[in-house]
């Protein structure tokens, strides 16, 4: 369910779903999504990742996770990790933004949502 429409508790497992889209290939990506506040990683164990024929490097730290994309192919890519609720409050999602680094015109960013978290 979009985690914008219910009510969290402390316990509960949120996957975040990153979708990114583009129209052209692009080497060496740099995909960071920051977490809310009141959430912690599930997936903490740095190295390389193997989805729908691309490889990367995912690196998560308490605010932030990193992918690390040496070559990013034209399409319809989805990046995911979990996060546990483990306090209650009125939370700002961060937003995720993503850059190509040898062409830093290349790049976007999200909008961040509200999470709700009580009993």
């Amino acid at each position: 369910k979009p985690v914008d429409e219910v009510m969290l508790a402390p316990g509960d497992r949120l996957v975040v779903r990153l979708v990114l889209e583009n129209d052209q290939s692009m080497e060496y990506v740099h995909l960071k999504d920051y977490h809310a506040s009141g959430t912690e990683p599930v997936d903490v164990i740095s190295g390389y990742r193997w989805q729908g024929g691309m490889s990367f490097y995912q690196s998560t730290r308490d605010e932030v996770t990193h992918f690390f994309i040496y070559f990013l192919p034209e399409g319809k890519h989805i990046f995911e990790y979990r996060l546990d609720v483990f306090q209650q409050g009125n939370y700002t999602a961060g937003f995720a933004e993503i850059q190509c680094q040898y062409a830093p015109e290349f790049s976007a960013r999200s909008a961040s949502i509200r999470l709700r978290s009580g009993k």
